[in-house]
């Protein structure tokens, strides 16, 4: 059974400790985030620490439905981010062997014939070249917050929560065209089937 999008909205906005990645919780605090009473305290220290004070998460028309979409997924875009950040690298990983050792969801995403994706790193070229084991992650992320950077920053700053803290994530841009949509929708609904 889905959560309702309201419901899933208000999570997204006032209760991050749910869904942040732990690396995001001073390491004192981990043993609280199973603790529903301290969720109202960590909440608060999330919020003023990374600044998620602002609200405002309208948009218009043509971003309703990915939006909407990445909202009922929350929880799954670190997924959705693997999976096409290693469609993005799939020649790499091809040439090198080792969509061998990759995930069966990810293996199943990459024989997929998506259209051509328009997307361009800022510090890299595209595609760019598969060095690192988290690289793919990287690669996903940086599409995603290129995506996101187009909406209200409330989901822009909300999103970055769901990577690791270390994590680099390298600046790009993906414009809002239907496959870059495409691809968004199509990986977070992979992520749902393949978990």
């Amino acid at each position: 059974m889905t959560t309702p999008l309201w419901l899933s909205h208000l999570v997204v906005m006032y209760h991050p400790v749910v869904w942040c990645h732990h690396s995001h919780i001073p390491e004192s605090w981990q043993r609280w985030v199973d603790k529903p009473a301290a969720h109202p305290l960590l909440n608060h220290w999330l919020a003023r620490q990374y600044q998620l004070l602002e609200r405002d998460l309208s948009i218009s028309k043509r971003e309703d439905h990915l939006l909407q979409s990445a909202i009922q997924h929350w929880h799954r875009l670190p997924d959705a981010a693997m999976l096409i950040g290693s469609l993005l690298l799939r020649d790499d990983l091809l040439a090198q062997g080792r969509h061998l050792f990759c995930s069966s969801a990810v293996q199943t995403f990459i024989a997929l014939p998506l259209p051509e994706v328009q997307y361009r790193s800022a510090d890299m070229v595209m595609p760019p070249p598969l060095s690192a084991a988290g690289q793919p992650l990287q690669t996903g992320a940086s599409f995603l917050f290129a995506l996101f950077s187009q909406f209200s920053p409330a989901l822009h700053k909300r999103a970055r929560l769901l990577f690791p803290l270390t994590l680099g994530i390298p600046k790009g841009e993906a414009p809002l065209t239907p496959a870059n949509i495409n691809l968004l929708i199509m990986a977070l609904n992979h992520a749902y089937h393949f978990s």
